[in-house]
């Protein structure tokens, strides 16, 4: 699913943010990225959304090539993903249905196979009960939720989580965690890139560690019969 094949990103100023970055991630898996901030964990990010391209490497999702992408084909390439990001990104001004279905209407879903999905994705978030709230009526926990369910919603093969519990507290961190859980045991690939080692912990999934833009360590998940 996700091949990172001698992976080299530097900088216009020089910076090396990737230094020969070389992984493999199994359609269906749960991976974590950690590492301390510089260690090169957006720069991954950015590579996988398509955002920036490998200075030296490969880095393919999908059967898509980062680097050979065409302009036309990003959009194409991007439907294969759900992104939640640390600040949420809702749209103030509608609401959390609202927020939801606007992930559908971009690539043309019908009405009707909107109001099913949508409502069903918000089941699976515990928010039914919100869906006419407006995003500055809800708790941080539950935006992060609306966010999730906008990721899902297009039933994507990969779900990219950019620090997504960055600004909750612990109780609603493991909560998050366990719904992306919940999630790819339906068989989506869940990347998940965290500064967070207790959440890390708690759930026991494989975890590639970055420091100085190269992995200095990759653990396989714990099983739990083993835990």
């Amino acid at each position: 699913m996700i091949d990172l094949n001698k992976v080299t990103k530097i900088h216009k100023n020089g910076t090396v943010a990737l230094d020969k970055v070389t992984f493999h991630i199994d359609s269906g898996e749960f991976v974590f990225i950690t590492g301390a901030s510089g260690a090169g964990k957006s720069s991954i990010i950015k590579l996988l959304l398509g955002e920036e391209a490998p200075t030296y490497g490969d880095a393919v999702l999908g059967g898509y090539n980062v680097k050979k992408l065409t302009r036309r084909q990003i959009p194409k390439y991007r439907r294969q993903l759900g992104v939640v990001f640390q600040d949420f990104r809702l749209i103030s001004s509608i609401n959390v249905y609202d927020n939801v279905a606007f992930a559908m209407r971009a690539v043309g879903r019908p009405r009707r196979e909107i109001k099913s999905r949508v409502e069903a994705v918000l089941e699976i978030v515990n928010l039914s009960s919100k869906k006419n709230s407006m995003p500055d009526q809800l708790s941080g926990g539950e935006q992060q939720r609306v966010a999730l369910a906008r990721a899902i919603v297009n039933a994507p093969k990969v779900i990219l989580a950019d620090e997504p519990t960055g600004n909750l507290d612990g109780r609603l961190s493991l909560e998050m965690m366990r719904m992306l859980d919940y999630i790819n045991k339906s068989g989506i690939t869940v990347v998940v890139v965290t500064h967070a080692d207790n959440l890390v912990n708690i759930l026991g999934k494989r975890v590639i560690t970055l420091d100085h833009g190269r992995i200095v360590s990759d653990e396989p998940e714990v099983r739990r019969s083993e835990a």
